[in-house]
């Protein structure tokens, strides 16, 4: 009944309500005298024992056409009505979500601190862009929230744009060059877009390119980083991480933002060099360079909850419910394991011919490029195998651009890259290996190369186990689950296009980071729109797809070598909302192979 900033008439006189503690009979009023008759200034009632309590009528606001003095007198009242919210937070009650218990946690964390640096790591599908609303939210209703810069991928911005639209009335522009161009020519030169468009949403990777203008405006009150893990520095070796053009616009964020929060799934890849830079964004001594963390001094900086951990609804039930994942087992055939072993053979020659040298352990990674996208389908090793054969002969490279050795150490960090930039990481590897070997060794790989692309080149989709495999298993699901949809997940284009070729199942839809952003938003609503659809996806195009509506079955078609990349994967589906047991399945060689 009673709330801040109300005015009540007790002991005739009239008082502000500062405080109300307790609830029902219990209920304790801080009271603050609000006239100019003497007597105490200050007063605590419990307000079941003051009969003759009363609240006071409100002033009435009455807005005039051209009336500037009373338009802003209603925005100031407006203002107030929404800073003395229910209870600690004054944000809750404003937006339109039914808000979760646990996502709240955020926002009280955030709150404790004298300016929010927090790292918001709950598990895929938990709601990370709501609890990011919800604190924004927060922040602005106490004024600390008026230029607001949102940084992610660049295929979420359009998500994000419309989740803080229609959930928190929030109006951010997406700043792309385009947009950097018109408001430019709408404003003076000596006035910045970022201050000239006060709630912004940017892909990191435009971000990137443009750090001078982020280090010319005035600094953000709120920088929020989805996705951070793409921004840590790279792993270079035990105890040592190297700076990429992410990590490099990461830190001039950072540094020119008073509130800073990073969204992540999956902040940790493995590397503690790496997730050390990312605690180091939220504060310089969180974390020493080498990885080394004290987590007692880490903790309050952190929220980290997964699945199992959270609940929603009442009763409680649990946000996910997933079945064990499932192996589809394959046979390869002898054919198939030639080809293997001869590619286990080429490597330890290759390795031997570089022992010794500067780049052994550079070039003992780049060589599993092959094998790894050999695990994936013949047509991705074939087309590897084509370009590694063209490579060879090449001159020594002693200089690389810069840009393209970013995109190696995100490789060899296994972060998820669009197909370009897989392809050119895989390339720039491959043609090192190629440059460092002695001219005896490199004739030699010349002629195993050319072995093993005859071997590759031979095969047929017929002879592909791993194809027949999962057509086979496809046969058997359809049999019985009449309609139902499936995402079938691979981390190559190469080999996207290998299987929207010889699958033979339809009706097919694809998705990739080739795909222009409005295209992928009808090939989404198509397929959640079709009965018995298969969405093939790469990884690249696989982040911020909410699919829990849609589907609830996935397969690997070869599994990811980080942890972290198959759980983005599964939370496609396995997220807030999803009404179905999800299902995952995985396509792995037998043991006889």
């Amino acid at each position: 009944m009673y709330e801040r900033g109300m005015r009540v008439r007790l002991r005739d006189r009239v008082w502000e309500v500062e405080a109300v503690r307790g609830a029902g009979s219990e209920t304790f009023l801080d009271l603050r005298r609000a006239d100019e008759r003497p007597g105490p200034r200050h007063l605590t009632v419990l307000a079941s024992k003051e009969p003759t309590i009363s609240l006071e009528a409100p002033t009435k606001l009455r807005f005039e056409p051209g009336n500037a003095v009373l338009l802003n007198e209603l925005h100031d009242a407006l203002a107030l009505t929404m800073a003395h919210g229910r209870g600690d937070l004054l944000a809750v009650e404003h937006g339109r979500i039914d808000v979760e218990p646990y996502q709240l946690v955020p926002v009280l964390v955030g709150m404790r601190q004298p300016r929010v640096r927090l790292l918001v790591a709950d598990d895929v599908g938990l709601g990370k862009t709501i609890e990011a609303g919800l604190l924004l939210m927060e922040l602005a209703r106490r004024g600390r929230a008026d230029r607001v810069l949102i940084a992610c991928p660049a295929g979420l911005q359009d998500q994000w744009v419309e989740e803080m639209r229609f959930r928190f009335n929030l109006d951010f522009a997406k700043v792309d060059s385009k947009k950097w161009l018109e408001v430019r020519r709408d404003n003076p030169t000596t006035v910045s877009p970022w201050t000239a468009i006060p709630y912004a949403v940017s892909s990191i990777d435009y971000l990137k390119n443009n750090v001078g203008a982020i280090h010319a405006a005035p600094p953000f009150d709120v920088v929020i980083i989805d996705e951070a893990h793409h921004v840590a520095r790279a792993y270079a070796g035990e105890g040592r991480s190297s700076a990429t053009d992410r990590s490099r616009l990461a830190r001039a964020l950072a540094d020119h933002s008073r509130e800073l929060v990073l969204l992540s799934a999956t902040p940790h890849n493995g590397y503690q060099e790496s997730f050390a830079s990312l605690l180091q964004l939220l504060s310089p001594h969180l974390a020493a360079d080498d990885g080394r963390l004290d987590p007692e001094l880490v903790q309050p900086y952190i929220v980290r909850r997964l699945k199992d951990d959270v609940t929603r609804g009442e009763p409680p039930q649990p946000i996910s419910r997933r079945l064990p994942p499932q192996p589809i087992e394959v046979r390869p055939t002898s054919r198939e394991k030639e080809i293997h072993q001869r590619l286990r053979g080429h490597s330890k020659r290759t390795l031997h011919a570089l022992r010794g040298t500067d780049s052994y352990y550079v070039q003992a990674f780049a060589l599993e490029v092959l094998r790894k996208r050999a695990l994936s389908s013949p047509y991705a090793l074939l087309q590897s195998l084509r370009r590694r054969a063209e490579s060879l002969g090449i001159t020594p490279v002693d200089h690389v651009g810069r840009q393209r050795m970013d995109v190696l150490q995100q490789y060899r960090g296994d972060t998820a890259l669009p197909e370009a930039d897989l392809r050119a990481a895989e390339e720039l590897a491959l043609e090192g290996v190629a440059a460092h070997l002695p001219e005896d060794h490199l004739r030699e790989e010349q002629r195993l190369v050319g072995r093993l692309l005859d071997m590759v080149e031979a095969l047929s989709p017929g002879d592909d186990s791993k194809l027949t495999r999962l057509q086979g298993w496809l046969e058997g699901f359809r049999a019985g689950r009449r309609g139902e949809r499936v995402i079938l997940f691979t981390e190559y284009r190469d080999t996207l296009d290998y299987l929207e070729k010889n699958l033979g199942h339809g009706p097919l839809l694809r998705i990739d980071g080739s795909i222009p952003l409005a295209k992928r938003r009808e090939v989404l609503e198509k397929f959640s729109a079709t009965p018995g659809a298969i969405l093939l996806a790469t990884d690249a195009a696989g982040e911020g797809l909410n699919l829990q509506d849609a589907c609830h079955v996935v397969v690997h078609y070869e599994l990811p070598w980080n942890p972290n990349r198959l759980e983005q994967r599964n939370g496609r589906v396995d997220r807030y909302g999803q009404p179905h047991v999800v299902e995952i399945s995985y396509l792995i060689s037998g043991r006889d192979s």
